[in-house]
This record gives C-alpha cells, sequence and structure tokens, in this order.
C-alpha cells in the first residue's frame, strides 16, 4: 500500500472489521431523530449553504471572487476524496448492512452516497469548509461564531452516518485529510 497520496498526506488503512462497522452504524442510526434526519437530507447534495447561511445571518457577504476561489479549494478537496475512495474501494454501511443480513431501520436513498464508503466527501468538505472560513475571517469572527462553523462541519459530517452511507472511521479520515490539506495550504 501507498503511505502517500499524491497530494502527500500520509493514508491511515479502513479497519477490517466490517461487521463491527456495520453494527456501529445501524447503533447509531437508531439514536438518530426524525430532526437529524431531515438535517440529513438537506445537506445531502448542498452542505455549503449551511455556512453561508449562518454567516448571512450574522451579517457577512461575499463576493464572486470569494466564491470563485471557494469552488477552486473545494475541486481540490473533491480530487483528494475520490483518489481515496478509489484507492480503498470500501463498501457503504448501507451495502455491507444487506449483504450480512443486518436490519438497518432506516432506509434512506442518498443521491450523493455512492460509489466508495472511506473516506467521507462530506466529512473532509465541511471541515475543510470550516477552517478555511474560520482562517480568511479570523478578524471579523467571534471564538463563539468560528466553533459554530466547526459544529456545523461536525453535524454535517456525523449527519452521514444518521443515513446509513458512512461510518465512523469515515467520517474520521475525511476530518483527517481535511485538517492535513489544510496543514499544506497554511490554513491554522
Amino acid at each position: 500500500m501507498s503511505k502517500l497520496n499524491s497530494f502527500g498526506i500520509a493514508r491511515k488503512s479502513p479497519s477490517s472489521d466490517l461487521l463491527m462497522l456495520t453494527v456501529q452504524t445501524r447503533d447509531i442510526m437508531e439514536l438518530s431523530s426524525d430532526e437529524d434526519l431531515e438535517f440529513a437530507e438537506s445537506v445531502d447534495e448542498d452542505m455549503i449553504s449551511i455556512f453561508f447561511g449562518y454567516l448571512r445571518d450574522l451579517g457577512f457577504k461575499f463576493d464572486s471572487i470569494f466564491f470563485s476561489e471557494l469552488k477552486d479549494d473545494l475541486d481540490l478537496v473533491w480530487r483528494i476524496v475520490k483518489e481515496e475512495k478509489d484507492f480503498f474501494s470500501t463498501p457503504r454501511p448501507y451495502i455491507l448492512a444487506e449483504n450480512l443480513r443486518i436490519p438497518f431501520k432506516r432506509k434512506y436513498i442518498s443521491k450523493s452516497g455512492v460509489g466508495g464508503s472511506y473516506p467521507s466527501g462530506h466529512a473532509m468538505a465541511s471541515k475543510f469548509v470550516a477552517i478555511l472560513l474560520c482562517s480568511k475571517l479570523t478578524e471579523d469572527l467571534e471564538p463563539e461564531e468560528c466553533a459554530n462553523l466547526h459544529r456545523l462541519a461536525n453535524k454535517i459530517a456525523f449527519s452521514r452516518i444518521q443515513i446509513g452511507v458512512h461510518s465512523l472511521q469515515d467520517i474520521n479520515y475525511g476530518v483527517y485529510l481535511a485538517e492535513e490539506l489544510c496543514k499544506r495550504l497554511n490554513l491554522p
């Protein structure tokens, strides 16, 4: 196995205990409320608007240059996610559940939750956006407002487990990749 991906980030292999990961995902899904699932559905295809809605409520305005730069940054995030998913080819928990005959209480069909499971692209992208926004707006955000952006990122990431398209290890690896990319881009 290659120890580094093409972006110079150290790879971390997923667990081979697929039964444990699937049962863990099922248990988290069963503890999820209807409100949790509604949130998960709302961020399935558009998680970025959640961040900007919060910032707009605080009075921030963004120009087209800001969004163009963010799009370029997110293109890099999605290239890393794709490379890692292709490299590891880990099946999604809802697929493992079917194969292992582990019943999931709910069956949610995600529009974006297809292909490999490891890492979570939503976890990587949302953590990356939280770090990027806190970095770029550091002089304008109160510490609690920055903490709220990170809470949103965590909520987005965790929602992927709540609908059965990721396991906790997928989320952790996505967050790790975001943090490593931010270090390479000199974002605090």
